[in-house]
């Protein structure tokens, strides 16, 4: 009985308190797209002098290919945004 008494206060002194590890923090994975850089500066335009055609000449020499640019960091952000999204989700962002 002594035996016993002895080996549980020995057992209970000697346990050490279970360390419970922190919750895994979920990765961002955030899409690739998300870190293209965004370059939406304006086109320089220099119409041909004289032009007659100067106004169809500005969009399809910046119209456009701003657009393009445009609509290329419009994808990029909302990569980015679902990512944050996720996060947010998560409890790790505010």
């Amino acid at each position: 009985m002594i035996r016993a008494a002895v080996l549980c206060v020995a057992l209970t002194a000697c346990a050490q308190p279970i360390i419970q590890a922190p919750p895994m923090l979920p990765l961002a994975q955030c899409d690739a797209t998300c870190r293209i850089e965004c370059n939406a500066i304006g086109i320089r335009y220099d119409p041909a002098e004289g032009s007659i055609n100067a106004i169809d000449d500005i969009v399809q020499q910046v119209v456009i290919p701003l657009r393009s640019r445009i609509d290329q960091c419009e994808i990029s952000r909302l990569a980015c945004q679902q990512c944050v999204d996720r996060l947010i989700d998560a409890g790790v962002a505010r």
